[in-house]
């Protein structure tokens, strides 16, 4: 393989066997490095991700059930929250997982904790 120079820390390196288009090197610093100059040009280019991206944070649909924000120090419980979306799916999950260990695994003979 050809050696190439790494665009962040100006060492050569082999790219990967699997993928000989590499441009970064495998240092961590250096992989976040271009994780987050991808994420900033995608953002730029691409008003889907953009809009998906601000989806997450204080203005997202979690913290809106949750009454959370950037602001809010502490958390008061609301009465509307037993409808949210997120106490739906996190009632289910937690069905889900007492289903599969207290009723399906026992009956193969697995017990799991």
């Amino acid at each position: 393989m050809k050696k190439r120079v790494c665009p962040h820390c100006r060492q050569e390196f082999t790219p990967g066997r699997f993928h000989p288009e590499q441009v970064v090197c495998s240092f961590p610093q250096c992989q976040r490095r271009r994780r987050n100059e991808y994420h900033r040009r995608k953002i730029a280019a691409d008003p889907a991700y953009r809009e998906l991206c601000e989806d997450k944070g204080p203005l997202s649909w979690k913290a809106e059930a949750l009454g959370t924000a950037a602001d809010v120090a502490e958390y008061h419980y609301d009465p509307g929250f037993l409808t949210t979306r997120w106490k739906y799916f996190h009632d289910a999950l937690q069905l889900h997982r007492l289903t599969i260990l207290h009723d399906i695994l026992p009956k193969y003979g697995i017990c799991s904790g």
